[in-house]
Order: C-alpha cells, then structure tokens, then sequence
C-alpha cells in the first residue's frame, strides 16, 4: 500500500493518473496495453480521483505477492521480506505500475507451475503480457522449475557455464536480441547492477553448498533452478535496462528459497546455516533503510508524505 500513500511522487504524475481514467479506450490501448486500458475504464467508471487508481493498482499488484509468501514460506518469513528489500524490488512498486502489475501473476503462474498445469500456466503468462510485454520471459518458468538439478556436483557444470555467459555476455546478448527482437533488446551499455548480480551468484554458491541434498524436495530444487537463471539474466542486466526489467518476475522468488535452504542444511553446517540467517537479516535490514533515508535509492521514496496530510 506505500505507493497509495506517497503524495510527493504522485502528484508529479498526476495528469497521468487522470489521463488514465479519462481517455478514450482506444487511446488507453495505444498507451498502456490492453488489460491496464481496461483496468483503468473499470475504475473510471467509478470515480476520477487518481489517489483511488492508485490505491486499486497498488492492492492488485502487491496481494497477489502477499499470498505468494503466505502460502509458500517455509520457515522464517522475516528473512524472505528482508532479501526480497535486497534485491531491489520494493522500489519498483512506486514508477512501474504496468509491470507490477504483470509481475502479480507470478504467484498464480508459480503455483500452477509447481502442479504441472501447462494450460493455467500459459493463460496466467497471457494475461500478464497484456499488462506488459516483458512478462513473456515468465514462459522460461515451466521448463526451467522442472529441470532435474538435485545433485551438488552440478554445480560443477552450472558455473563454468554462468562465467562463460558472463565473458561472452555482449556478443550473446546481441544474438538474442537478433533473435527476440529490438523491441525487447535495445542496445549494450552498462547499468551498474553489477552488485545485485555478485549478491544473486552467492545466494546461488550458498544454495548448493549449504543443503543436504538428500532433504531437498521438489519445490527447493525447482526455486534453486530459476535462481540459477535468475543469476544469468542478471548477467544481461548489466548491460541493459530491458532484461533488468525482465528479471523482475524471477527476482520475486529467490526470497522463498533462502529460507528453505538453511531449513534444509546437512549436520555439519547447520551452524553455520543459522548464524548465516542471522547475519542476512540484521545486515539486508540495515542496508535496506540505509539506502532509502539517505536518498541512495534511485527514487527516493522516503519519508513518506501521506496524501491526507497535505
């Protein structure tokens, strides 16, 4: 509900908002894409008051992920908040209201993932990219889970593969933009996500090398899969805004499988599995706040100014 309370980044957006409840449908189309074009007649129906679109977008995009976390914590949900803050998503539910959007269906896609229901998957995949294009990268998903990467020596051949991704990355890059299109590529140039994908590739050394295998069930193994192509988009995300956008949908659930890792620790690193969840929660809680009051986060969405109190 943060976004629906921030006056200060709103107000700058405004005529935006309104336009959105406003406009002709076959501008909102044009503009925004098919199901937010909808979203926002439904709304207008009701009312002009931007601060209400808000209100309802912010619901739409942030309980879906709130049920997500409910239904699938393992243990210690605290420490899937505090990584998923680490990972930079928080933000993003305050500018990308079209993406957030989408990136709710991740829960409803996970789900049927997880059940092996190839159909309810696509249609959740469908109803996404209608909220925004990108959510077409959320078909790696089904595949991906699925993998059979149970044993720890694969990590032996999933990192000199990811280090190879990583020298190759721009000529790899450019390939793939050939073959998805430009619309979805854009051109190189760094970003500086290098940090988020140094945090990512030890997320992923500590996820083969904590657990016992041999207490690893479906649901961890397949999570552990897409943090391993997690980590490789990432890579691509140093180079380009578009697949750092991409990674969005992904990123939501690296926080549900940390936890199921220390959980799942073999008996001589069960110390350090415990003391490593203390360590991620007090350090990624005063990075977090850290970062938002002195204004390091890109857009400064602290102190909050409620719209009431204006």
């Amino acid at each position: 509900m943060a976004p629906s309370v921030k006056w200060e980044l709103t107000k700058a957006q405004q005529k935006r908002y309104i336009d959105a409840l406003t406009q002709e449908l076959v501008l909102l189309r044009a503009r925004l894409g098919i199901s937010q074009a909808e979203l926002s007649k439904l709304i207008g129906v009701f009312t002009s008051d931007f601060r209400v679109f808000i209100v309802v977008t912010a619901l739409l995009s942030i309980l879906p992920i709130w049920m997500m976390y409910r239904v699938n914590a393992d243990t210690n949900p605290y420490l899937s908040i505090v990584v998923l803050l680490a990972v930079g998503l928080f933000s993003i539910y305050f500018s990308a209201i079209r993406q957030v959007l989408a990136m709710g269906f991740v829960y409803p896609a996970f789900e049927a993932v997880k059940r092996k229901k190839l159909l309810p998957f696509l249609l959740c995949v469908l109803l996404a990219y209608f909220f925004h294009h990108s959510a077409l990268v959320m078909l790696l998903m089904y595949p991906v889970y699925h993998m059979k990467l149970k044993r720890q020596t694969d990590m032996l051949l999933i990192l000199p593969l990811i280090l190879l991704v990583y020298v190759f990355r721009v000529p790899v890059f450019n390939f793939l933009r050939v073959v998805v299109g430009i619309y979805y590529g854009g051109s190189t140039k760094e970003t500086g996500a290098f940090l988020a994908l140094v945090l990512l590739a030890i997320f992923l050394l500590y996820s083969y090398l904590i657990p016992d295998s041999g207490k690893l069930d479906e649901q961890t193994v397949g999570l552990r899969n897409l943090l391993i192509l997690t980590v490789v988009i990432q890579i691509f995300s140093g180079i380009n805004y578009v697949a750092m956008r991409m990674n969005y949908y992904f990123l939501l659930l690296v926080p549900l499988l940390l936890p199921r890792i220390a959980a799942r620790s073999s008996e001589r690193n069960r110390k350090m599995a415990k003391t490593s969840v203390v360590v991620m929660v007090l350090f990624f809680t005063f990075w977090y706040y850290y970062r938002a009051y002195t204004t390091a986060d890109i857009l400064r969405v602290y102190p909050y100014i409620p719209a009431w109190a204006i």
